[in-house]
């Protein structure tokens, strides 16, 4: 047997090369046991035994035993226990956990679940949630498309979205990314899906005049002072939500991880960090014309 205290500390690696050592013939089966408060859901155990059954209703209970199988073949029983199975917490013990105000302190650490990073923008369940959306995009004529460019590091980022207005949705039907590759590459990938003005990044006005060459009909977006905190507010609107195609994991995984920059003393800044934003970006281009008129209208109500 092998016993890991803070799995959540160990890289992958180091547990694939746990799994390399257990090995020889034994009378008994071999196990491997992972203690672990979660963090959040990009973590390699989140990805390996949990992500497709993350939805599973029983996950929602205070604690539950459930038995599998992961995508490589391996048995595997996942038990969750909260604080309330604890029988050595004092009263003091359990204030603490119950009256905790931070979401992510309050998930983890009272609640057993994978927690959001702390400063997250935009919370799952509250501003976006994944569906499947493949039976709803014939409901639709009228698609926007966003581009936000890259190379390497950084991909080439495109949306694929829509607004439904009387549900208050925002809908997001398809991405695709690439590394290292150029504008016509772009553009042959794009052109079967964009039935209209590709709105991309205003900053590449080479990239967008060689797309228009190659047949992709694409226009600048208009930014100015404070347009990324205005298209952040336009997408998390009041009683809007942004809801997501399981087939999006690029938009799934920045949704979870973009976050505003936290000072060393751990207060959250009213500023994002330019990471895991790229695909978000996109989406934000996607409805450029849209969110310069919220702002347009923001100005001229406050007499700017």
């Amino acid at each position: 047997d092998i016993v890991i205290e803070e799995g959540t500390e160990l890289a992958i690696d180091d547990f694939k090369q746990l799994l390399k050592r257990q090995r020889g013939h034994a009378k008994v089966k071999k196990h491997i046991y992972i203690l672990f408060n979660p963090t959040i859901q990009d973590h390699w155990i989140y990805k390996n035994y949990f992500e497709k059954y993350w939805e599973d209703k029983r996950y929602n209970d205070e604690s539950y035993h459930i038995q599998k199988q992961n995508k490589d073949g391996m048995n595997v029983i996942i038990m969750r226990t909260t604080y309330k199975d604890n029988n050595f917490l004092d009263d003091e013990d359990i204030r603490k956990l119950e009256s905790e105000t931070d979401p992510y302190y309050f998930d983890v650490y009272s609640k057993g679940k994978w927690g959001s990073i702390r400063g997250v923008i935009f919370r799952e369940g509250i501003h976006w949630y994944i569906d499947d959306l493949s039976d709803r995009i014939g409901n639709y004529e009228h698609f926007r498309y966003g581009l936000d460019f890259g190379f390497s590091p950084d991909p080439n980022a495109f949306i694929m979205a829509c607004q439904d207005i009387p549900k208050k949705e925002i809908l997001v039907f398809m991405e695709w990314g690439a590394l290292e590759v150029d504008n016509e590459t772009i553009a042959n990938a794009l052109i079967p899906y964009v039935n209209g003005i590709l709105m991309a990044d205003s900053a590449e006005k080479k990239s967008i005049s060689e797309l228009n060459k190659y047949g992709l009909k694409t226009k600048k977006t208009i930014k100015g002072p404070g347009s990324i905190e205005t298209g952040y507010k336009w997408l998390k609107r009041k009683d809007w939500k942004i809801v997501v195609d399981k087939s999006c994991k690029n938009l799934i995984k920045e949704l979870r991880k973009h976050k505003n920059k936290v000072s060393a003393s751990g207060v959250v800044l009213p500023q994002p960090e330019d990471k895991d934003n790229h695909f978000i970006d996109a989406l934000r281009y996607a409805f450029n014309d849209e969110i310069m008129q919220t702002q347009t209208q923001t100005k001229f109500r406050k007499g700017i």
